[in-house]
């Protein structure tokens, strides 16, 4: 069959045949690369290796920063048993995530960071995260909870604020444990999951620059701010006090900061009750009222300075 377009004449059989000769190229780049994940796909299926994704992984740079592993590109291709329970993916400098045969996901809008890349890179410079998996799959989330008996979900992106009517609804960490699993549905929306830290304190950080204002957050001793300080108590507050963190976590902190090139932000972390340290999550734009009030540090003088001395 001959297709006109425009004012061309497509032969469909050599388009076919061409096809073939991409998808077949295709296999043998992929096998070659990652021959135990090449044995998860359908051999025969074309529109698997047919993927623009894989097509652009294999032809194009592979120093490109946001370049999407082979995981992430078929990882919408991969059925029953053999899908991963978990895997490392990429979004673009929009908070775009692409599952190829699966869709897109949203990350992180009008950011230069989002949460998953700043775990990735806060485990890379040393620091200690909780072990995180993101998933659509109530299976997934069960096998995770056993593994760690209690679990926590949080949103992917910066927290939602509502307000509806005069009353404000913001959007918390949630503990998922034995009793409350069954309540999710089998499929739901891609969200991400922690292992429960057992936390003998929280901590916020504020960076500016080369210093380090950290304020230690008692919300452990409130039921209802045990899982999330947000949950303010304001008929009993919990206790804030400044502190200082050792010596070596500012260090990595500062390496974090680097690596994401910021010059502030406001960072959450955990002391847990052996003593280790587990970095949460980073807001570029985070408030440091919050920390300069209850400690002291008269943070608007040192902000002022700080723009005085880097006015350049």
């Amino acid at each position: 069959m001959v297709i006109q377009v425009l004012d061309f004449l497509i032969d469909e059989n050599l388009v076919v045949q061409n096809q073939q000769e991409l998808s077949d190229m295709i296999r043998f780049a992929f096998h070659k690369e990652n021959p135990s994940l090449f044995q998860k796909l359908i051999y025969d299926d074309d529109n698997i290796f047919l993927e623009p994704t894989l097509f652009h992984y294999f032809s194009g740079n592979k120093n490109y920063t946001n370049k999407v592993s082979l995981e992430q590109a078929v990882y919408g291709y991969i059925s029953g048993e053999s899908k991963p329970e978990q895997i490392i993916i990429e979004s673009d400098k929009f908070g775009m995530v692409n599952l190829p045969n699966i869709g897109y996901l949203k990350i992180e809008p009008n950011s230069q960071v989002n949460k998953l890349q700043i775990l990735r890179k806060a485990q890379e410079v040393g620091l200690n995260i909780p072990a995180t998996v993101i998933t659509n799959n109530k299976e997934t989330v069960v096998t995770f909870l056993k593994e760690h008996e209690i679990i926590i979900t949080k949103p992917l992106g910066e927290a939602v604020f509502i307000d509806y009517k005069n009353v404000h609804f913001l959007s918390y960490t949630i503990v998922l444990n034995n009793s409350n699993i069954r309540e999710i549905p089998e499929t739901f929306f891609p969200s991400l999951f922690q292992e429960n830290i057992d936390k003998k304190y929280e901590i916020r950080a504020f960076v500016l620059g080369k210093k380090i204002f950290s304020m230690a957050i008692f919300s452990q001793n409130d039921p209802k701010t045990l899982q999330d300080f947000r949950r303010y108590n304001y008929q009993n507050p919990n206790r804030f006090v400044p502190f200082n963190l050792p010596s070596q976590i500012e260090s990595k902190i500062f390496c974090l900061m680097d690596e994401l090139d910021l010059q502030t932000g406001s960072i959450d972390l955990i002391k847990d009750t052996t003593g280790k340290y587990y970095f949460l999550e980073i807001n570029p734009n985070g408030q440091y009222g919050m920390v300069s009030k209850p400690c002291n540090y008269f943070l608007e003088r040192e902000i002022a300075e700080y723009l005085i001395l880097n006015k350049d």
